[in-house]
């Protein structure tokens, strides 16, 4: 059931662009008319708890990505602050305690990450209690378990010169310890470091990667963030592949993946100086391959991927710079001009078979952010969501977005790109009057569902498999305050992660959850009772149910009567 307003002004108006056999189509901008639906019952809230940081309003917490896996769980990755080693932080029914900050006048960053079920039920929870935690990405794994990519440095009370301390030490489920130091001499390094967890929880293998502590070309002494991993796949014979970005040298055991050589760098800002690199794997760490782009830098901090049938894709921006204007990757290049949405197809074999550009149009020094590289069911698509400032060009035509002229209008960005040339068939903006951004899509047979916010209220923005406009669904409310962080779906169980701090109540679903201070972090359960929001419901409905069985020495997954590989992607 909807109910169509009439607006005066435009809140949330998707802007679509279709391109069908090179022809070009006309821009249809959905300004006055904005459809919204009555949620009934299609979307319930089972469950939700927060991650809050202890009551000294100086700390924060931060949830990061959220993915399901084939058991029908999902994984969470996130933070929490601590300034003494007495702070304790409650998440999900468990009591964490994090690192002693030191001197200074803030907080340190604590590590956590938990598999948990479609009820809300932790099955386990790793965190950190030493070393300070700068970020990280991560990939379920076909056994149950998940791969990691993280970055810790030293916390501001162990920056003793001379002195041996541990930047990293992680409690597994088991109450295991796992342990890296380091010795503090001037600079405080960011270390990537890889982690491997099985499906009990425990860590199995640790491994650091190599970042060079050589000077930049304009520098004094070296940068202490010179390399970044920000998307971690698993293909169907356990191969990994770590994609990121790097102003310097890195290496992983005896191999060392070279940077390109920028002359600017004076080792500040390492993603606005870098190329982006992919490195493969065994399931154990050990360098199996590795490629890196050339001539040109590619934003690591903005870069996505997914594989999926020996295919891996790669979307980012790049920008023009002083060593030239064409972006290159083995074979394949593609010309430059400020800043572009790039978009990259390779073999599992790290060879790149296709590499197109989109040019940008924009205002202000921003261009956006990337968030979520999704597959839609069938394999044939990629759906690209994000944000974008001022618009791009799409097959000769402006796709434009409202901005004023400082450029500080993010619109929403969700591109439809085909699997087999990387190139963008569809594309819809999301206007707001401030802030408006697309945190990740899923797809549910026809129906695409794009996580989304706009100044605080956390919508689903529907469409079909066209990228055409069906409708809105709001989700959470939190004055302004609030932002998505992530979601995953399995069968009709839905996991939502949110964020926000002081100022408002905050309100998910049919639940307040009263201000604080601090940021906190939420994680919340949806049921989807008729196929998907909006009333539509699925005549093909995919069962909750899912059946391990072998074929030819391969795990599958066969849910009701449909078949997936052990990526979860269907057959």
């Amino acid at each position: 059931m909807y109910l169509y307003i009439l607006c005066k002004t435009t809140i949330f108006a998707p802007t679509k662009y279709k391109s069908k056999t090179n022809m070009r189509k006309k821009l249809l901008f959905l300004s006055l008319l904005t459809a919204t639906t009555l949620m009934a019952a299609d979307v319930t809230l089972q469950w939700q708890s927060s991650l809050l940081p202890p009551s000294d309003n100086k700390c924060q917490a931060i949830g990061y990505d959220i993915r399901a896996n084939l058991e029908g769980n999902a994984f969470l990755l996130a933070n929490y602050g601590s300034i003494n080693t007495t702070d304790e932080t409650t998440f999900l029914g468990n009591t964490l305690t994090g690192a002693e900050y030191g001197i200074g006048n803030s907080y340190n960053p604590n590590m956590v990450f938990t598999k948990v079920d479609s009820l809300g039920n932790p099955l386990w929870m790793i965190h950190s209690f030493e070393g300070y935690f700068c970020g990280g990405t991560y990939c379920p794994t076909h056994d149950g378990g998940a791969v990691l990519a993280v970055k810790f440095r030293l916390t501001e009370k162990n920056k003793q010169p001379g002195a041996t301390a541990p930047y990293m030490t992680l409690v597994d489920a088991a109450d295991a310890t796992h342990s890296l130091s380091t010795t503090f001499q001037d600079v405080n390094f960011h270390h990537i470091v890889l982690v491997r967890i099985d499906a009990k929880g425990d860590v199995t293998r640790v491994t650091p990667v190599w970042t060079s502590p050589v000077v930049p070309a304009k520098g004094d002494k070296p940068a202490y963030d010179v390399a970044d991993i920000t998307a971690v796949m698993e293909d169907e014979n356990g191969n990994l592949y770590f994609q990121g970005g790097q102003a310097m040298d890195i290496a992983l055991g005896t191999d060392t993946i070279r940077a390109r050589h920028n002359p600017d760098w004076d080792g500040n800002s390492f993603s606005e100086h870098c190329n982006s690199f992919i490195i493969k794997t065994d399931a154990q760490f050990r360098h199996l391959a590795h490629t890196t782009t050339s001539n040109t830098l590619l934003y690591d901090r903005f870069m996505l991927s997914a594989y999926h049938n020996g295919a891996i894709f790669v979307a980012g921006h790049s920008k023009a710079d002083s060593l030239g204007g064409t972006l290159q990757w083995g074979e394949q290049q593609v010309a430059i001009r400020d800043r572009c949405i790039v978009i990259a197809r390779l073999n599992s074999d790290l060879t790149c078979t296709h590499l197109n550009a989109l040019q940008q149009v924009r205002l202000g020094s921003l261009g956006g952010m990337f968030k979520q590289l999704s597959w839609s069911p069938d394999g044939t698509h990629l759906y690209m969501s994000g944000s974008v400032i001022g618009g791009f060009v799409l097959n000769g035509d402006t796709l434009r977005g409202g901005l004023d002229e400082k450029g500080s209008f993010n619109d929403g960005l969700l591109l439809q790109i085909d699997a087999n040339t990387a190139v963008v068939t569809n594309a819809a903006l999301q206007h707001s009057n401030l802030l408006n951004i697309n945190i990740g899509a899923i797809s549910y047979n026809d129906t695409l569902c794009v996580l989304n916010y706009a100044f605080g209220d956390i919508h689903f923005t529907c469409y079909d498999n066209r990228l055409n406009y069906v409708g809105t669904v709001s989700l959470a409310k939190g004055g302004g305050s609030s932002t998505a962080t992530g979601i995953a779906l399995y069968g009709r169980n839905l996991w939502l992660g949110t964020r926000a701090h002081g100022g408002a109540d905050f309100t998910i679903g049919n639940q307040t959850i009263k201000h604080t201070p601090q940021w906190y972090a939420t994680l919340s359960g949806w049921r989807l009772t008729s196929g998907m929001p909006l009333g539509i419901d699925a005549p093909a409905v995919i069962s909750d149910k899912a059946e391990k069985i072998i074929i030819d020495g391969k795990l599958y997954i066969r849910r009701g009567n449909q078949l997936f590989n052990a990526l979860g992607q269907q057959m």
